[in-house]
C-alpha cells in the first residue's frame, strides 16, 4: 500500500474479461482473467492474472474482504513439459547410467 500511497506503483489500466460472480445471501464471490497495465518506479509492465474476489453486503454496499491473484505464464515450449514429450512416463529405451540399456 505504501507504493501507492507514495506514487511508486500506478495502475494505468485494468480490463476484466471472462467474469462469473456467484452470490450466496450476504457473501460473493467474483472470478476473472485480468490485464493489467502498472508503472513501478518509472518502468511500465503489463500482466495477466486470474483474479478471484470475495465480497459481503454491507447495509446497501458490497465491501470486498479478499482478493487473491495469480499470475498467468505461457506454458514452456522446450524443456522438460507434456509439449515437448518430456513428461514423467519412463520409456523402456531409455538407457540406464553407464549407457547400458535398461531391458
Amino acid at each position: 500500500m505504501e507504493m501507492i500511497r507514495s506514487g511508486d506503483l500506478k495502475f494505468d489500466k485494468v480490463a476484466f474479461e471472462e467474469t462469473s460472480v456467484r452470490v450466496y445471501g450476504t457473501s460473493a464471490t467474483a472470478v476473472a482473467h485480468a490485464m493489467v497495465t502498472s508503472t513501478l518506479k518509472g518502468k511500465t509492465r503489463t500482466v495477466e492474472e486470474r483474479v478471484t474476489f470475495v465480497a459481503v453486503k454491507d447495509g446497501d454496499a458490497w465491501r470486498f474482504v479478499s482478493v487473491q491473484l495469480t499470475p498467468i505464464v505461457a506454458e514452456p515450449t522446450t524443456g522438460n513439459s507434456k509439449t515437448s514429450g518430456g513428461g514423467n512416463t519412463p520409456s523402456s529405451n531409455r538407457s540406464a547410467p553407464g549407457g547400458q540399456s535398461n531391458k
